[in-house]
């Protein structure tokens, strides 16, 4: 697994450097790398031949092992396509290949049936190893253990479409909630609607039929039926972990508990029996700086987030994890497509 360090960026210009750490067309970086290997290799007599050696290091420290396959391969293409021919479609390299090789769009993502895995994947997460605010948190700052998450989740679903999808509920299109439905699901649903034009990542949980026990399953109640808009945003929490992957990446998310609705756009929309929460990222400064770390690592990221709500009253304490998610070294090739007609958003 690649994990950056310093002797790796000596061989890189200062300009390089900025767009590996805030991981902006960090592809085009290495398909310029690549390019530059190959002519050099190719270029026997000339003055590029003298640095072959050089920039052959620059490849073997900046790919994994698991990588050189597909670096053939790109020489190959390279080779028998032509400079700009190669240079207008090269075939993106992922950053680990130890996720399976799935055919394009055939991956686990939005089937029922595919939860679980240990690369390509995604599954639920265990509540309990998530600490939340204690009982007495008000006086004493203390965190606990949560519970067992309260939700159950049914499906996870990641593709890219071509225009925005506020609601992905009624998008037939997409059709997760409706295959969900068809699959047998009758509980009501929460649904959590991750939008980053072109792609969306969206994660669906069943809910019991009463919430009246727990603090926490009150405050969910409260939560989907009688708050605002505007105390969702102060409510809804996430506490993130990365489970596997580069430091860049550990130390861009990290640990730390955050409101999402302080720094990302949030909507709220009851459809029947489902609740669901849209969350417009693109929208938010800091989302998108993070989200084009973890897009230049998601092949080599295993990460899990933890969805509770902020307890802030005794009676809203202690906290409990009511869902969560695990995405294990994803292959975004095996991510579909899906065309929607922007008039029916």
């Amino acid at each position: 697994m690649p994990v950056a360090c310093s002797s790796c960026f000596r061989w890189f210009s200062p300009y390089e450097r900025r767009r590996f750490f805030t991981a902006l067309d960090s592809d085009d970086i290495k398909r310029d790398l690549l390019i530059s290997f190959v002519e050099a290799e190719d270029d026997d007599h000339g003055e590029r031949r003298q640095t072959a050696e050089r920039i052959r290091r620059r490849v073997t420290r900046f790919f994994t092992p698991n990588e050189m396959d597909s670096i053939e391969a790109f020489r190959a293409e390279y080779k028998k396509s032509g400079a700009r021919e190669a240079q207008r479609e090269t075939p993106r390299v992922s950053v680990v290949s130890a996720a399976p090789a799935f055919p394009l769009g055939t991956g686990p993502w939005g089937d029922l049936r595919a939860r679980g895995g240990v690369s390509n994947a995604w599954d639920d997460i265990d509540g309990t190893s998530f600490k939340v605010r204690g009982p007495n948190y008000l006086t004493d700052k203390q965190k606990v253990q949560s519970e067992a998450a309260l939700l159950d989740m049914v499906v996870l679903d990641v593709f890219e479409a071509d225009c925005d999808i506020p609601q992905i509920t009624p998008c037939r299109e997409v059709g997760t909630i409706h295959r969900v439905r068809k699959a047998g699901e009758t509980r009501p649903l929460l649904v959590l609607n991750f939008r980053i034009t072109p792609f969306f990542l969206v994660i669906v949980w069943a809910l019991p039929e009463t919430l009246d026990g727990s603090p926490a399953e009150k405050l969910l109640w409260r939560f989907i039926h009688d708050m605002d808009d505007e105390e969702r945003n102060k409510t809804l929490k996430v506490i993130p972990r990365i489970l596997q992957g580069n430091f860049v990446a550990r130390k861009a998310v990290g640990e730390t508990p955050a409101i999402l609705g302080k720094n990302i756009p949030l909507e709220y929309h009851h459809i029947g029996d489902v609740f669901e929460v849209s969350l417009g990222l693109a929208g938010s400064p800091s989302a998108m700086r993070l989200y084009n770390i973890l897009k230049y690592a998601a092949s080599s990221l295993e990460m899990e987030l933890a969805v509770t709500l902020e307890g802030k009253t005794e009676d809203e304490l202690p906290e409990q994890v009511i869902s969560g998610f695990r995405i294990t070294l994803p292959d975004v090739t095996t991510f579909r497509t899906v065309a929607v007609d922007s008039n029916d958003e």
